[in-house]
């Protein structure tokens, strides 16, 4: 998607813009005409021959016919200027309705991607070429088979128990559907048309901890670039942003706070000339990764004794009274979250995604809101459509960047290297409901299917647990 340029104030501003170049053209015509068949001071108007009453006669329907053409193109002329006016005001303004087809358009297809060929030749591993051969046979199989191609993993690298526990594509769309969730597509005209420069526009990311902020501006840096920025610059300013300006972690409560916190110190950076992908995640998955980091999140718990843990067990009660700690107003351990500036109050784990996240869907301001899940299963199509999403466009005549080791950097920030994920094992962790309701006990799941946001939870079509799950489900 291309910049269309400044935005106009709306709808008077265009309309008077179009009165103007109708009154404009008035003028010329007048001025045209009073010329050419006037004559002024005290010189008499000219006459040429009296007609006969036969040419009269001949000259008639000639007449009547150029009044008729008159009449046709004043009328076009007018659909013209209509047109220009209606075209003007919806690609100018800032905000306005998108059909769900229109919608859809705007979601990065498959034009441009490429697919690489598996060639069983190039396996030099006996076992693993076995494993290979059989999964290439299974049609249910091939598609995450195909992720790893194309991500140009090296195939004879990979532990062939791992090969051995690829999910069959029915199972990963059972559980997140056929095609990636996008909420927000009907911002991104509005951004790309804003009052900014284009060429001043950057892509970034934003997301709570632990949903994939890292692995999406990855993506956006090795596959994205902002053209019209190039085109100004030059081709070492492509802008992409790791993180937001008002920081990727950071919640969205405060308009003022977002427009004036800085991460750069560039000074020519704004709020409203980052457009940001933000990422979600499963609450359940992404609540047992809180367990395992916990990063700016604090609240009491015990990873070997119960982690998730909303509602305390025994243990954790004792605990509770002995250190004078109290329950949140729903009965739940509560959660406080510290931030460069300010910390804030949660009733659980899961009362801080849904707070986190509704924020980010009640925005009027431009964004894109996507699935990690997503970013893990169709990689290429959500980094498409962010990028194009922003006034961006993938790179050209070259191979689309996957991330296959763990998008993490650095020990101190996000816990140990044998902890991290790498792309298939993303593939494989991610791919069923296995493991979704390890930690947790019944007593979380009812406050999960209480207090989970309805909303949130359709938004983004991630599902409830059900009410009969196993004990084996539970253990993981």
């Amino acid at each position: 998607m291309r910049s269309l340029g400044s935005r106009t104030s709306g709808p008077n501003r265009t309309n008077s813009g179009a009165l103007a170049t109708i009154n404009s053209a008035d003028e010329e015509s007048d001025a045209g005409y009073l010329p050419s068949q006037r004559w002024h001071g005290s010189e008499r108007r000219r006459r040429g021959p009296r007609q006969s009453k036969a040419a009269q006669q001949a000259s008639a329907p000639f007449e009547s016919n150029t009044l008729l053409w008159t009449f046709l193109l004043v009328g076009l002329a007018f659909c013209g200027l209509d047109i220009i006016y209606i075209v003007h005001y919806v690609m100018r303004n800032d905000r306005f309705d998108i059909g769900t087809d229109d919608l859809r358009s705007l979601i990065g297809g498959d034009e441009g991607i490429m697919h690489e060929e598996f060639d069983i030749s190039k396996i030099t591993n006996p076992k693993i070429a076995e494993i290979l051969a059989e999964i290439h046979a299974d049609p249910d199989k091939q598609p995450v088979l195909q992720l790893l191609l194309d991500a140009r993993v090296d195939l004879n690298e990979i532990d062939p128990s791992k090969l051995l526990q690829i999910p069959k594509w029915s199972d990963v769309t059972a559980v997140y559907g056929s095609e990636p969730v996008f909420v927000g597509l009907e911002t991104c005209l509005a951004f790309q048309n804003n009052a900014i420069d284009p060429a001043e526009h950057f892509v970034t990311t934003a997301g709570t901890f632990n949903t994939g902020t890292n692995l999406l501006s990855e993506l956006l840096i090795g596959n994205c670039r902002m053209t019209e920025r190039i085109k100004k610059y030059g081709p070492s300013q492509r802008g992409v942003r790791w993180q937001a300006i008002w920081g990727k972690h950071t919640p969205v409560f405060n308009e003022t706070f977002r427009q004036q916190h800085r991460t750069y110190k560039d000074d020519f950076l704004t709020a409203n000339a980052m457009f940001a992908g933000v990422t979600v995640r499963d609450p359940l998955k992404w609540a047992q990764s809180m367990c395992r980091h916990e990063y700016g999140a604090n609240w009491h718990h015990d990873k070997s004794l119960h982690c998730p843990n909303l509602i305390p067990i025994p243990a954790e009660q004792e605990l509770l009274v002995k250190h004078h700690l109290n329950l949140s107003k729903t009965g739940a351990i509560p959660v406080e979250v510290h931030y460069a500036e300010f910390n804030v109050q949660h009733d659980s784990l899961i009362d801080f995604w849904n707070d986190w996240y509704r924020e980010y869907a009640n925005v009027k301001w431009p964004r894109l809101l996507v699935r990690f899940e997503d970013l893990v299963f169709f990689p290429q199509q959500v980094t498409k459509t962010v990028c194009e999403c922003a006034g961006g466009e993938l790179n050209h005549n070259r191979p689309f960047k996957f991330i296959v080791e763990s998008a993490k950097k650095g020990d101190a920030a996000h816990g140990k290297l044998s902890d991290r994920t790498t792309y298939i094992d993303a593939l494989v962790k991610y791919g069923t409901e296995q493991g979704r309701y390890k930690g947790y006990t019944r007593e979380d799941l009812d406050y999960v299917r209480k207090h989970l946001d309805p909303k949130l939870m359709e938004l983004f079509h991630y599902k409830y647990p059900d009410d009969d799950i196993s004990d084996e489900a539970l253990r993981g």
